[in-house]
């Protein structure tokens, strides 16, 4: 009987398996991408979106170059951090040449590659790879008297005349053993034909082996001189992770710190781990590791560059991106803890060779006021007029001043918009979103139901 019972629940299982709708609680993933292509002169460009896929992509810049002007396909991305002018490896010449300089180097002409196709162009400068100085990597086994290399390229060119001469005494040995087997053969027919074929194997090798640097310099040149080989550098600003500082580790996780306090930078180290909450009981973190700790001001977070950190404002993020500028305001907001505080960061690309994170301010304070923001709204609404329209008169601070709302034609910026982080068009049930009133009339913030 137990038998039957556990056959007929096994039978249940499969077929709810099989044929019950399954439940998922996947993200939504973009089933479309927006296409990029570039070259070296103008360099990535955006060039459809709601594209089916990469192949489809790859046709579109294929159809929109031209003879003198091919483009280059670049990728087609489902989100916004993935496109070109979030590139970590995109630098500004200025910029690549300050960080080599910085790290002791001298920038040469190789130093930095020119308008790359992979990066998005500014204004005012070409935006490319910049290569600095490999620290020397020491070889497990010294080749030709050397123990250690400072590059990739550095290592293929020394086996290759390590090779040369090496293959060459193969090929030399090989001739001479199909020579003895030919003068040994006395006239067996089957001795000669593998005497014959190893003389001319053994020839075959020795012209390829002289040739091969013609032949690869005759198919493309980068085959000889490895440029594509060096390693481009990466921007290494990052903002310090929330859930690993010392202050989470502390108030989160209940992890005892020593000393129990700090300013960004300073390192504290886990003393007592009796009474952590259970979700990090298994974590990494053990009596004696080092933690970071993030404490700044109201209006400015803690950034890492790998060697120190720092606390920055909005318009001080390095790097800027469109995810680095979010993820600034997304931390002073929890740092703040007050609900009428709104830190609004977004990402900016100038019309100066830097791009940068703009601020939206309220009465001079870093961030959007939003009790007075709603205030003026509710007068607004009683008198008739738009709630919406209150985002017109935020001020967007930059490093090199500031504009309002209205007077913007950056499209990320103006997204304080249709974000109503204030939630003014509640007023209305409705939301905020950008109107053009006329082509010749700059778009303004109003409200639709």
């Amino acid at each position: 009987m137990p038998s039957l019972l556990n056959k007929i629940l096994c039978a249940f299982a499969l077929l709810t398996f099989f044929f019950v709708p399954q439940m998922s609680f996947a993200a939504t993933t973009p089933t479309t991408c927006t296409c990029f292509c570039g070259n070296t002169t103008d360099g990535a460009k955006e060039s459809g979106s709601n594209v089916t896929d990469g192949t489809a992509c790859a046709a579109i810049c294929k159809s929109k170059g031209t003879v003198t002007a091919p483009l280059s396909y670049v990728g087609c991305y489902r989100t916004e951090d993935l496109f070109p002018k979030n590139n970590d490896k995109c630098w500004t010449q200025d910029e690549c040449y300050a960080e080599l300089t910085a790290e002791g180097f001298t920038p040469t002409s190789s130093s930095f590659g020119g308008q790359s196709p992979y990066c998005s162009k500014l204004i005012s400068a070409t935006t490319g790879y910049c290569y600095g100085k490999s620290k020397p990597t020491k070889l497990n086994v010294p080749v030709l008297g050397r123990i250690e290399v400072s590059s990739l390229p550095e290592y293929i060119d020394l086996m290759y005349r390590f090779l040369i001469p090496a293959m060459s005494l193969v090929a030399v040995t090989m001739l001479m053993i199909g020579g003895l087997q030919y003068a040994t053969a006395r006239g067996n027919s089957k001795a000669v034909s593998e005497a014959k074929t190893r003389i001319t194997n053994a020839l075959t090798g020795l012209v390829l082996l002289f040739a091969a640097f013609a032949i690869a310099n005759f198919i493309d040149p980068k085959l000889t001189s490895l440029a594509g080989l060096r390693v481009p550098l990466i921007k290494q600003n990052v903002l310090l992770e929330s859930d690993t500082t010392c202050e989470s580790l502390r108030d989160q996780y209940g992890f005892v710190i020593e000393p129990s306090s700090g300013a960004c930078g300073k390192t504290g180290r886990i003393k007592n781990i009796d009474n952590v909450k259970p979700e990090a009981a298994n974590s990494n973190f053990h009596v004696g590791s080092s933690c970071d700790f993030s404490t700044c001001a109201n209006g400015t977070t803690c950034f890492s560059d790998g060697e120190s950190n720092s606390c920055l404002s909005c318009t001080g993020v390095p790097s800027p991106s469109v995810g680095g500028c979010s993820a600034f305001a997304e931390r002073a907001n929890s740092v703040d803890g007050d609900d009428n505080h709104q830190y609004y960061c977004t990402y900016y690309n100038a019309t100066t060779a830097l791009e940068t994170c703009r601020e939206a301010v309220t009465t001079g304070k870093r961030y959007l006021d939003c009790k007075a923001v709603l205030a003026a709204a509710t007068d607004r609404v009683t008198a008739g007029t738009d709630p919406c329209g209150v985002y017109n008169d935020v001020n967007l601070g930059t490093t090199s001043g500031s504009i309002y709302l209205a007077q913007s034609e950056d499209t990320d910026a103006r997204k304080v918009c249709t974000d109503d982080p204030c939630h003014v068009a509640e007023l209305k049930l409705g939301k905020c979103t950008l109107t053009v009133p006329g082509e010749d009339t700059v778009s303004s913030c109003g409200l639709v139901k």
